[in-house]
């Protein structure tokens, strides 16, 4: 049995890895450490060396069934995009009468009326 000491996000946590020199490597136990802590569920049980044989073949497919269809949705839709599809439907209506917008002129001179009629006389 080894200790290691890992240090994450300025917190050191003392971590025991079980390793039997025969049995398991080092890499190997990390693997399984990971898989405990990683959040999909699946994994876990398939980690789990007490889990039944049938039981982590059911999670086995489970979980290759779930990643196949997000590798299938997700290039749908890589494809769907890269189409590039439009749809644009365009009604063409003949108007009587015609509305033409209000239009406001904004006089931008910075010199009264006033004051250039007093100066204009």
């Amino acid at each position: 049995m080894t200790r290691k000491q890992i240090h994450v996000r300025n917190v050191d946590i003392d971590r025991n890895i079980h390793v039997n020199s025969r049995d398991e490597s080092i890499t190997q136990a990390k693997i399984r450490d990971f898989a405990h802590e990683v959040s999909i569920v699946g994994v876990r049980n398939l980690a789990d060396s007490s889990t039944h044989v049938l039981s982590k073949m059911i999670w086995t497919v489970l979980l290759l069934f779930g990643f196949c269809l997000a590798i299938y949705q997700i290039q749908e839709r890589i494809c769907l995009y890269l189409r590039y599809p439009v749809q644009t439907e365009t009604d063409i209506v003949q108007a009587q009468e015609l509305k033409f917008p209000q239009i406001t002129m904004c006089n931008e001179n910075t010199v009264r009326k006033s004051v250039a009629k007093k100066y204009g006389e």
